[in-house]
């Protein structure tokens, strides 16, 4: 019983690590595997024509296309975090100071407030 909410638990933290990044590992998975499709379909290319003039660099082209990709992926995802630490923090300091502004109100005399 213990190990089934162990479990859930774990499913659940790993669900909500996820959730914010799923179109964008979704993005690189297909790009990913739309990769490995073209390659192999590339080697099936070579395999008909009976011609091994560039396997290797097939290869070496494959694995930095996708090194790009994560790499691309991991660059994207530290930008957008620390955007949106920033648009957190600014959302922070609006409330604060909004906060901080009406509160001043019960100080000014009637005849002040309705100067407008």
């Amino acid at each position: 019983m213990v190990k089934f909410f162990v479990k859930q638990f774990i499913y659940g933290r790993v669900y909500l690590w996820l959730k914010p990044k799923i179109y964008g590992l979704l993005f690189l998975l297909l790009a990913i595997s739309s990769i490995f499709y073209l390659h192999n379909e590339y080697l099936r290319y070579l395999e008909i024509n009976d011609d091994n003039y560039l396997i290797g660099i097939s290869f070496v082209v494959k694995n930095i296309l996708i090194i790009c990709l994560a790499v691309g992926y991991l660059i994207f995802q530290y930008f957008l975090n620390k955007s949106n630490n920033k648009i957190e923090k600014l959302e922070r300091e609006i409330i604060d100071n909004q906060n901080s502004v009406s509160s001043l109100d019960q100080f000014l005399e009637p005849e002040e407030l309705n100067r407008e």
